[in-house]
């Protein structure tokens, strides 16, 4: 019985030191982050604009998306909320849109644990059919923890690296 409590509290401790280590870490990390994903689509721009702007309709090919839930118009901003896997919702706003070429989305979180904006770039490809488009992830991790979280575990890029790759399987369909 006495091994018991030893092991229990060896865990604990442990779990307690290996928390402190992430946060020990976080600290040491900028909390400013730019990260970029790129990669030629085989479809016109029109189609990815379209893909990208018709946030009703994004349920229907991206990972993790439920339900989109319209909000009013933010200084005439488009404005929703998305709400995801494991009961998450986000607010966001485009912030800029110009058509078949530039799209910016705010997250928009009050007082949130990170803020930032998404750009979108759209290029035309080397045919007609094809678009070359950059995303860019320009954001901020405020608590420590989280960006020990998302640089050693969980990845900078992997939000935007999914979101490509949905968004090159939509662009397959007809």
């Amino acid at each position: 019985m006495r091994w018991i409590k030893r092991i229990t509290l060896g865990l604990v401790v442990l779990l307690i030191l290996i928390f402190f280590v992430a946060w020990l870490r976080g600290n040491f990390l900028p909390v400013h982050h730019a990260t970029t994903v790129a990669a030629d689509l085989n479809a016109p721009p029109e189609k990815v604009w379209q893909l990208i702007t018709t946030v009703s309709a994004q349920p229907t090919w991206r990972t993790g998306l439920i339900s989109i839930e319209p909000l009013a118009p933010e200084s005439g901003k488009e404005h929703w909320r998305e709400h995801l896997a494991h009961n998450q919702t986000m607010d966001f706003i485009a912030d800029e849109t110009v058509p078949t070429t530039r799209r910016v989305v705010r997250l928009d979180l009050p007082n949130g644990s990170y803020t930032g904006s998404w750009i979108y770039e759209l290029t035309p490809g080397a045919t007609s059919s094809t678009t070359h488009i950059t995303i860019t992830e320009d954001g901020n991790i405020y608590p420590a923890i989280y960006r020990t979280l998302m640089h050693d575990v969980i990845g900078m890029k992997s939000n935007l690296n999914q979101y490509l790759s949905d968004l090159q399987k939509a662009t397959a369909k007809p």
